[in-house]
């Protein structure tokens, strides 16, 4: 996608673009459907502020562990060492990988012993599975 665009404040510093007040602008955006990844924490408490917390944690280690919380995540001082950390509110800090606004895992979807929830579309995925682990 390509098009000219009015340049205002930039003429005040000398550049003029084109010489028509307009310079050419180009943009290109590319999705990706993510792989699935497992949690290893699960937070499912979406009825509070924040159901993930960690305050220190200087010796936690979640390498090669996802977690997820269905409501806010904070983590202060530590990521966990998790390799991503998803929260469907807001995550501070958790995980090294570090996701917000993701769509909650439903209490009711894992006791009936799916194993599996398949969730709506995360921004830029056009479909998000994920594997729980029990």
């Amino acid at each position: 996608m390509s098009d000219k665009v009015p340049l205002f404040l930039s003429q005040v510093v000398g550049y003029t673009g084109n010489g028509k007040g307009a310079t050419p602008l180009a943009a290109t955006a590319v999705a990706q459907n993510g792989a699935a990844y497992p949690y290893c924490i699960l937070a499912l408490n979406g009825n509070v502020a924040t159901d993930l917390v960690s305050h220190g944690g200087p010796k936690a280690n979640l390498n090669g562990c996802n977690i997820m919380s269905d409501s806010s995540a904070t983590c202060t001082g530590h990521n966990l060492g998790a390799a991503v950390g998803d929260a469907h509110g807001t995550n501070n800090g958790c995980g090294i990988v570090q996701n917000s606004n993701m769509p909650v895992v439903f209490s009711s979807e894992l006791s009936a012993g799916a194993g599996k929830e398949e969730r709506p579309s995360a921004p830029g995925h056009e479909s998000m599975e994920r594997q729980l682990q029990p």
